[in-house]
């Protein structure tokens, strides 16, 4: 349902952006510009997490470690999410894509890893909201409507930063449970290799 909904959005988006910048050239009233501008920006915050997500899903998979540094908790996370009420509100956020993070349908070792490559596709469009807003500032044109830029790049950070809490602060947990089951996995293991002698 999200997924589907993020897409008709940009579609329109797209539609949106076209029809504003024809009447911008067309019909004489300043304020086409503006609506283009607030049209074609929107549409770049859909259409860059849609080809974020899917590059960071396609390229990422197996080559991420979550033992890596990047990945680590720090010291002072979980009180922070205590103060944010993380776990109050973390089973209510959207999932684009629901079926990573079944364990139904993943061991929780992959559910670790697309864990991982949620939280790197949700930093890439943090830096990402403010592309537009950067680009506005070089360009004659654009600078005026700078104030555009802005509200949507942070209305943008704003759709982004809880979902790289919620993995964040899920992650720690999800390893502790990955630990538990290749642990099980391994006695088992043990237990048939001592059957089989």
């Amino acid at each position: 349902m999200e997924k589907r909904y993020i897409e008709k959005m940009t579609v329109i988006l797209a539609v949106l952006t076209l029809l504003f910048f024809l009447l911008d050239g067309y019909l004489p009233w300043s304020g086409w510009f503006s609506l283009f501008i607030t049209a074609a920006t929107t549409f770049y915050h859909f259409a860059i997490r849609l080809l974020v997500g899917a590059v960071t899903r396609n390229c990422f998979r197996g080559r991420i470690r979550a033992e890596s540094p990047w990945f680590a908790p720090r010291r002072w996370e979980k009180r922070f999410y205590e103060a944010l009420g993380v776990k109050k509100w973390k089973n209510r956020m959207p999932t684009y894509f629901p079926k990573d993070f079944s364990l139904k349908e993943h061991t929780p070792a992959e559910v670790v890893q697309n864990m991982c490559i949620a939280e790197v596709g949700h930093e890439i469009n943090v830096i990402c909201s403010f592309l537009p807003l950067f680009y506005a500032l070089f360009q004659p044109r654009l600078r005026q409507d700078w104030i555009i830029f802005a509200v949507t790049g942070i209305l943008a950070l704003g759709a982004d930063v809880p979902f790289l809490l919620m993995q964040r602060y899920n992650r720690p947990r999800m390893m502790a449970l990955q630990g538990a089951w290749e642990r099980r996995k391994q006695n088992r293991e043990e237990e048939e290799h001592a059957v089989e002698l």
